[in-house]
């Protein structure tokens, strides 16, 4: 009544050519998979006239447009964003000035709920910029703001807003404007408007001269 033991072996697989070229390929694989997280941020320079002032650099998710020195023309065209910016200066002793003639400068648009404590909509970021809108019409009520945020979260830095017939910085439905250290003054209408369900911190912040009023919650 011995107890007996018995091993199993699998037989051996034949060896095939195609094999050896399956693994190096699947090494070659991961080796491609592991160093793409390693490369640095990729540049591109467009050629729209409205963005030409702007050096296109990505980094995993993050977009930044980074805008060379001096002043950029844009005509009546407008720099629409609908999803999480950076924008900013190439230069930290530098403050390019975008200008644009009749509309917004300078479109920023989300999806958020209005919620200040929604988090689930990232923020935008623009940092040492000057903005100008050069024919703002602000008759008959239609003012053409400098620049527009409608439902998103948008942190200014060190940036100069102007318009000189309209709003300054016109903020729609949107849960969370940061304005530090910013100058929005000379507007020819108000030189911000909350409008919605808007809210806004500011520090630092310049706002005088401005046709209408410093700052309009409605």
């Amino acid at each position: 009544n011995r107890s007996a033991s018995v091993r199993m072996t699998a037989p051996a697989m034949p060896w095939h050519p195609w094999w050896s070229l399956m693994q190096t390929l699947a090494l070659l694989l991961c080796f491609l998979s592991s160093s793409s997280n390693s490369n640095p941020p990729s540049s591109h320079v467009f050629n729209s006239p409205a963005l030409k002032c702007f050096t296109l650099r990505t980094s995993g998710n993050q977009t930044t447009l980074l805008a060379r020195p001096g002043n950029h023309h844009i005509g009546a065209e407008v720099l629409k964003f609908d999803f999480p910016i950076s924008l900013r200066s190439e230069s930290e002793l530098s403050k390019p000035v975008v200008q644009g003639e009749g509309n917004a400068t300078l479109s920023l648009r989300g999806n958020s709920s209005g919620d200040a404590t929604d988090s689930s909509n990232s923020e935008s970021f623009v940092s040492r910029m000057g903005f100008q809108s050069l024919d703002g019409d602000s008759s008959g009520g239609n003012s053409n703001p400098c620049i527009t945020v409608k439902q998103a979260r948008v942190q200014f830095g060190g940036c100069d807003i102007n318009s000189q017939g309209g709003f300054g910085l016109h903020a729609i439905d949107s849960p969370r404007i940061v304005c530090w250290n910013c100058n929005i003054s000379g507007c020819g209408s108000a030189g911000i408007v909350l409008d919605g369900r808007s809210q806004m911190l500011v520090r630092e912040l310049k706002c005088m001269r401005n046709g209408d009023a410093g700052i309009v919650v409605r």
